[in-house]
């Protein structure tokens, strides 16, 4: 047991470079009850061996990423390495939840972008980005980018799709759930609808 017996007394990890005295760590045991690494120090790696959690009782960042580098090279950078001893395809590499609950306190993956590693052979390796988001209870596969192509609504579900112009809200209007397509007006009466000139035509 390290403590602190003064009142609201910190607990100081020190060590010693060079015969001077340097504070590692510092435990708040105030309020705020922060941990604090001392920032002068450069620390080559942070290791955690087992599953974390940051929990604030508000809505403050929990956490920030900060790349001070002046240069033209990427940063911050957040990388999600799945390091298997044995990568096979179709492997899932890694994922991005969005959680919440329901107004019945269950749990609830409302979307997720998740990545799969088609093809781990070396030299023609390839990989499918897809986005997910929940509709009526369901899990719909919204977006899915592969190499050779990009697909919308692969899940089929009755989910439309709108291009918005500079001056026309439907300038490409797809009817998922009647099989139509609009160019310049959201309810296409046929396969596919052409609106122009303020005047309606379908063809």
């Amino acid at each position: 047991i390290i403590k602190n017996t003064t009142s609201d007394g910190d607990v100081t990890i020190k060590g010693n470079d060079g015969g001077s005295e340097i504070s590692l760590l510092t435990f708040d045991v105030s309020a705020e009850g922060a941990a604090t690494f001392n920032s002068t120090i450069a620390m080559t790696s942070f290791a955690v061996t087992d599953g974390s959690t940051i929990t604030t009782a508000d809505n403050t960042t929990q956490l920030t990423l900060i790349s001070t580098d002046a240069d033209a090279n990427a940063g911050p950078k957040l990388a999600l390495y799945r390091n298997s001893s044995s990568p096979a395809d179709n492997d899932l590499l890694g994922q991005i939840r969005f959680l919440g609950e329901d107004d019945a306190g269950a749990e609830v993956s409302y979307s997720e972008i998740s990545a799969v590693a088609l093809d781990v052979s070396d030299g023609t390796t390839d990989t499918e980005l897809r986005f997910d988001i929940r509709h009526a209870g369901s899990v719909n596969r919204i977006l899915t980018l592969t190499p050779t192509e990009v697909s919308i609504n692969n899940g089929s579900f009755d989910s439309d799709f709108r291009v918005e112009g500079n001056g026309d809200a439907n300038l490409l209007f797809v009817d998922a759930g009647n099989d139509k397509i609009g160019i310049g007006t959201n309810s296409p009466a046929k396969l596919l609808s052409l609106k122009k000139d303020g005047g309606g035509g379908a063809i």
